[in-house]
């Protein structure tokens, strides 16, 4: 059964992340292209040369609405949406994130990304560890998840040069049966059945999609709604 409240999913996530008992990528898969990437590589010992690693965060809280109870609570999610100005990832959702300058740890990039982005102050929260390391071959980034969580829901502004919009989205909500759709779009390899959560309106997929599938996974998630005839 899904985590719904918060405490008890902060401890669930703390506790798969503490032992690296992680479901990796079959759980990412999940939420990938259908047919997948070819040139995904999930073996971390063959990335390709010239591969750039970016840390991310995942940040968590309890839920505005709910954040004065005790013990209950729903989890909300930080995601924002890129700019039309930032290349390949522009209009497109994500967690704030990005490259890794030298010699930053995947933590410490994705904890400064995420203060030049949405102003997190990172002393405001906790590292709980990191997900399994995702390859986006389209970008060349190897991509590492770093989970965090905050007391009580953080006040966030948008860098308006990257972040056009902050959204946060439900873990619970997430995770519903339903709670994702398909839909086909045409790449240069080909026409590509894609499944995505909607947020606020907004299609989640991509890698975005993929690092949340494993987040989720943890917590009990049965993967996305069963693909119907198209």
């Amino acid at each position: 059964m899904a985590e719904s409240d918060h405490r008890a999913a902060v401890s669930r996530l703390e506790a798969a992340l503490a032992s690296g008992d992680l479901p990796g990528p079959p759980a990412q898969d999940v939420m990938s292209s259908r047919p997948p990437r070819p040139d995904r590589e999930t073996d971390m010992t063959k990335i390709p040369p010239g591969t750039r690693h970016a840390g991310v965060l995942v940040l968590l809280y309890p839920d505005r609405a709910r954040a004065g109870e005790a013990d209950v609570g729903a989890t909300s999610v930080v995601l924002t949406l890129r700019t039309e100005t930032t290349g390949l990832h522009s209009r497109q959702i994500s967690f704030p994130g990005g490259a890794l300058e030298e010699g930053e740890t995947p933590t410490e990039g994705a904890l400064r990304e995420a203060s030049e982005e949405v102003n997190l102050e990172p002393g405001s929260v906790e590292v709980l560890g990191a997900l399994t390391p995702l390859h986006i071959p389209v970008s060349a980034f190897l991509a590492h998840p770093v989970v965090a969580v905050a007391p009580e829901p953080p006040l966030l502004a948008a860098e308006p040069t990257e972040v056009a919009a902050i959204l946060e989205a439900q873990l619970h909500e997430l995770m519903e049966p339903g709670s994702t759709e398909w839909t086909w779009i045409e790449r240069p390899r080909g026409r590509l059945l894609i499944p995505y959560f909607s947020v606020s309106g907004t299609r989640v997929w991509g890698a975005t999609a993929m690092m949340l599938a494993e987040l989720l996974a943890i917590l009990g998630w049965d993967g996305p709604s069963e693909l119907v005839a198209m």
